[in-house]
């Protein structure tokens, strides 16, 4: 056989010669083929690796994985330019065969692919170094709880953002070039190798194009956030103070109002058209919910924004009429009537205003928040938007009255009282001061001091009213004194009394209304002000209560007129009209407190004012009612050292009575000290300073008003202490249990006396049966109203709500987000410093559908725009 080839090639050599030639070029072609198609498949597989970090990193927001990835592109982008240099036979090739069909079309498809990943690695390359932006940002943002404004200013600078969008424009346009080689490509005339890795590196280019597109508007959400940074700035102390009322509220901060409201707009579109298109790989990752965070609080923010054009288009009017006055509000030359007209032609204003404001505040805390930034912005902006709301409110109701109460059509005397609430009574405190003040055509035209003890003694004290029967159980009262008249928790039945026991004193002269302020409403008016100058120099609201204290200590009652004093020369003051909107802010949070309660004697003003919430009332309209009321009857000052909180479990019925238990805790925080005995006895502490007077034993007098038609079923005892004023004025003996249920101008209450010891918690309970009424039964649907009423003067209080729901209803939403929900009852938690209504809803269920699934009430608050 050899001898037959040999003799073969002999006889034809340049056959032979070309035969070996092509089997060379053949193998040589074979074998590099094979070596390209490897190093692409590898590039290939670079690139589905690089595409799946640089999208781990963009969800991820991880600055430390940016190093890898770019050490690993470079080396990819160095593969990819060697290979193409590599490519140069088949360049060569094509120029000679790329017309000829399947031939050429595999040789430009293999060309094509080499220049696409080179152009998707770019895009890659240029993706990975905005992502090292955006996770710098992202990492430290959902991190922060500080305000909104604190974290937005740690956002990267214009330029470094401009930046980052020129890269991403760089991307696009690599992406770009590489769809251009791609519809260039016929898959129908290439191999099946080629053909294959061409639609494998479509869908890598289409995943790369997605994440680019969201990358990109994530980049524009800081840019628009950046922007609105900087219109915040007039605002930055509202948005981000732990004590927004501190917060000057004047032409700046509210003309800037609709600038901010379009910027905030921008940024909330932006941000929310990037959630839109968020890509599978990213939502849910912290990046993803960081931006789905952000959405709400933007919305929230246009919404403040847009409220907050409004309420200065109705009060701007007002603002230039007040701007002018050399009196302030109330002194001789005040423009403060001129000024309520105005207001009042403002009212659709306010009324869209407050519909705004109103909305945020629940929006917000429906919302499944889930970084500190979000949750703290959440809750600054959900306060700001309650205090305006109700400063908007205050604005929209007091021209009704305001007119007539600061004496238009004739002059008008009130008694104020200044509370001591340190020294708990039922409507806020003992009265520690007493001022007659008169207003004629919107000017104070008098101001009067009077000391409350020359009233009390000022008389003949058969005059005086009887006492109250507990009041004189508990504290031995013969009669009624002023100190004393805000006994009763029902402010516009005090408000008599204390103008009954005033007018003995002068001779039967009557007053126009009364107006009740505890040390709060001080403290908040000086805080809406800035400061005050006393003797002692200029304090803030937070230096009051000690100054109060030192001066009371140094002067006795009378320091508190000089306090008075200097406070109503700062309203009489031209320095006072920059600060019109804090003191409307102010006198909206003092109302809504009660740290503020009005009565008038005109029963259409009286009419106005209890229709705004502001006459202190504790009467509800319908549904359940609990009002927790302490009397401070141990003659100290301890009530600021009480921490209070109370639960109330009610099986709830959709007919017939329902069972329900109360709990009270209190504990003192007073300082313990074994030589101190105020716990023994129960009298009068003579001699000592305000601070002793604080750190004592409570003797704290209970009242827990609910329905009328609650009846007590049982309670746990409280013991009379042996030498307490009780046993002492014989009203009973020691041990007796000073439970027992009353009525007076507040309705129904059940009472008890407990003393509460430095350092020491007491708890006690009761059960009662409540009427059916308080439930609304429609059909399948049952609601449950709870009114939780506050007490004025007592600094808050905890409040637990457990409620069981009957068998065969499930729970369908609330009014108040629960803190837990259970297959048979929810639960709600929250602080009581206003009259808080609480409204469940529950539904019978179909036993055909068997057993049912509680839905949560509240989910992710939808953003919307105002």
């Amino acid at each position: 056989m050899f001898i037959i080839v040999s003799n073969w090639i002999a006889r034809h050599p340049r056959r032979t010669a070309l035969t070996l030639i092509l089997t060379t070029l053949v193998i040589l072609v074979t074998v590099w083929s094979i070596n390209i198609m490897v190093r692409v498949e590898s590039l290939a597989a670079d690139l589905r690796s690089t595409g799946s970090v640089a999208e781990t990193v963009v969800a991820d927001a991880d600055p430390d994985a940016i190093a890898d990835i770019s050490s690993s592109l470079r080396v990819s982008r160095r593969t990819a330019q060697n290979l193409s240099d590599d490519l140069w036979p088949l360049r060569w090739a094509e120029k000679v065969v790329g017309r000829i069909p399947i031939i050429g079309d595999n040789l430009n498809g293999a060309l094509d692919l080499s220049e696409r990943l080179n152009h998707d690695l770019e895009a890659v390359v240029a993706l990975v170094m905005v992502a090292d932006l955006l996770a710098t940002v992202y990492d430290d943002l959902p991190n922060s709880d500080a305000g909104l404004l604190a974290t937005l200013n740690g956002l990267p600078s214009e330029s470094e953002v401009v930046g980052a969008l020129q890269l991403i424009d760089d991307a696009d346009s690599a992406l770009t070039r590489s769809d251009v080689k791609a519809s260039s490509m016929d898959r129908q005339n290439l191999s099946g190798i080629i053909s294959d890795k061409s639609e494998e590196l479509r869908l890598q280019e289409v995943r790369l194009r997605e994440i680019l597109e969201w990358t990109g508007l994530a980049t524009e959400s800081l840019l628009a956030l950046l922007r609105l940074t900087e219109m915040s700035l007039p605002l930055a102390g509202l948005l981000d103070g732990d004590n927004p009322s501190a917060t000057t509220l004047g032409r700046d901060a509210f003309s800037a109002m609709g600038d901010l409201e379009k910027v905030a707009t921008d940024a909330y579109l932006t941000v929310g058209s990037t959630n839109d298109r968020t890509p599978s790989g990213i939502a849910g990752s912290r990046t993803g919910n960081i931006l789905l965070d952000l959405e709400p609080i933007l919305g929230s923010l246009v919404g403040l924004s847009r409220a907050g054009g409004l309420t200065w288009t109705a009060v701007s009017p007002a603002f230039d009429a007040m701007e002018s006055s050399q009196g302030g509000l109330v002194g001789e030359g005040t423009s403060i009537l001129s000024a309520l007209e105005l207001l009042k032609k403002g009212q659709p204003e306010f009324r869209e205003a407050r519909g705004i404001l109103d909305s945020i505040g629940p929006q917000l805390r429906s919302a499944n928040l889930t970084t500190p930034t979000a949750i703290t912005s959440a809750r600054t902006l959900s306060d700001i938007s309650d205090e305006l709301a109700g400063a908007v409110g205050f604005l929209s109701d007091f021209p009704e009255i305001g007119t007539q109460a600061l004496g238009k059509d004739g002059l008008k005397r009130y008694l104020v009282l200044g509370q001591t609430s340190d020294e708990l009574r039922g409507s806020g405190g003992y009265v520690s001061g007493a001022w007659t003040i008169t207003f004629e055509n919107g000017q104070m035209s008098d101001f009067e001091y009077h000391d409350v003890v020359d009233i009390d003694i000022g008389t003949s004290l058969k005059s005086h009213p009887a006492p109250p029967e507990l009041l004189a159980q508990h504290m031995d009262a013969p009669v009624w004194l002023l100190r004393d008249s805000m006994w009763s928790p029902e402010f516009p039945a005090a408000a008599r009394t204390a103008a009954e026991i005033f007018s003995l004193s002068e001779g039967g002269s009557n007053v126009d209304g009364v107006i009740a302020l505890t040390q709060g409403a001080i403290i908040q008016l000086v805080e809406a002000l800035g400061t005050i100058d006393i003797d002692s120099g200029s304090i803030d609201s937070a230096d009051l209560l000690p100054a109060i204290e030192a001066g009371t200590d140094a002067e006795g009652r009378a320091f508190v007129d000089t306090v008075f004093r200097v406070v109503l020369d700062k309203l009489r003051s031209p320095d006072v009209n920059d600060r019109l909107f804090n003191l409307a802010r102010a006198a909206s949070e003092m109302l809504d407190r009660k740290d503020a309660q009005v009565y008038m004697v005109d029963t259409g003003l009286q009419g106005i004012i209890a229709s705004s919430g502001w006459d202190g009332s504790i009467e509800i309209q319908d549904g359940d009612r609990i009002a927790v009321i302490d009397s401070n009857v141990g003659w100290n000052k301890v009530d600021r050292n009480i921490e209070r909180s109370f639960k109330y479990h009610v099986k709830i019925q959709p007919a017939g009575p329902m069972q329900a238990r109360v709990e009270l805790v209190y504990h003192n925080t007073s300082d313990v000290d074994d030589d101190d005995n105020s716990c023994d006895v129960q009298a009068p502490l003579h001699g000592l300073t305000y601070g002793s007077l604080k750190e004592s034993c409570y003797w704290n007098l209970m009242r827990v008003y609910m329905l009328d038609a609650v009846s007590l079923a049982s309670n746990d005892p409280l013991p009379v202490p042996a030498k307490s004023v009780y046993v002492n004025s014989a009203a009973g003996l020691p041990g007796d249990d000073s439970v027992n249920v009353g009525v007076d101008s507040g309705g129904k209450f059940i009472s008890g006396l407990m003393v509460v010891p430095p350092g020491s918690s007491i708890t006690t309970g009761f059960d009662v049966i409540v009427p059916a009424g308080a439930v609304i039964s429609d059909g399948d649907n049952l609601t449950y109203r709870l009114s939780l009423i506050s007490q004025a003067g007592a600094l808050g209080r905890d409040a637990n709500i457990k409620l069981e729901l009957p068998i065969g209803y499930e729970y369908v939403g609330s009014s108040h987000e629960p803190t837990s929900i259970g297959e048979a009852a929810i639960e709600l938690s929250l602080w009581i410093e206003s009259d808080t209504v609480i409204e469940v809803m529950a539904q019978r269920v179909d036993p055909l559908m068997g057993d049912q699934k509680w839905s949560e009430p509240l989910g992710r608050a939808s953003a919307s725009l105002w």
